[in-house]
């Protein structure tokens, strides 16, 4: 199983795109561009993670859930999730529902309008005493509405890689994977972020963190 993260937004954008483009030294160029316009920020989780997950309930509810694809950090895949936390055989587990959020290039690309039905993430996936969680997920199908980069549905095979940053208002790590519709595209080394919510619903965080280090999304 490869590892995943943001693999959904890279896999749509290259099963629309002509012959065999050089996708990943467009990449680098526009990764470069992006640092020197978009500096990693500072105001988000700063790299200052302590881990340490709290106790059962604590963090249940509303979140943010960020996906960014290591084609296209910039633009990401964000869902409202719900959590829940049980008790498990060592600690805690959690699972999540989630609801796409229009990202697309057609529709209302505003982050806000539910798009799709929501589901499950099943589960539940364990947590460890420090904090730590590996959770491979079900195959996750992404409506083309809420795929920033073509605009195309995406379905993809991924493993979340992450930790709750204590006092758990804040989850985050690296997503790795690879897409079955398109197939076999690679998006391992693609970031997430979960980010609690005051309430269900938006407003929600804009633009969304995207890593551990609170670098942020492009705004809309």
């Amino acid at each position: 199983m490869h590892n995943f993260t943001g693999l959904l937004s890279g896999l749509a954008l290259l099963a629309v795109l002509p012959g065999c483009p050089d996708t990943t030294g467009y990449y680098a160029d526009y990764q470069a561009r992006y640092e020197i316009i978009n500096p990693s920020s500072s105001s988000g989780a700063g790299g200052a993670c302590s881990a340490g997950p709290p106790a059962v309930g604590e963090v249940d509810g509303p979140y943010l859930f960020v996906l960014a694809t290591s084609l296209y950090p910039p633009t990401p895949i964000v869902f409202e999730a719900d959590m829940i936390t049980s008790e498990g055989a060592d600690g805690f587990e959690f699972t999540m529902t989630l609801q796409p959020l229009a990202s697309g290039p057609s529709g209302p690309n505003d982050r806000v309008t539910p798009i799709g039905d929501p589901f499950s993430l099943e589960g539940p996936y364990p947590v460890a005493a420090d904090g730590s969680f590996t959770a491979e997920l079900p195959l996750l199908n992404v409506p083309g509405a809420a795929n920033p980069i073509s605009g195309n549905p995406i379905s993809a095979a991924i493993t979340l890689t992450g930790t709750f940053c204590a006092p758990g208002e804040f989850i985050c790590g690296e997503a790795n994977g690879v897409t079955v519709e398109p197939p076999d595209i690679d998006i391992d080394g693609s970031t997430f972020t979960i980010e609690q919510l005051d309430a269900p619903g938006p407003p929600y965080p804009e633009p969304p963190q995207i890593d551990c280090s609170g670098k942020l999304a492009n705004p809309i």
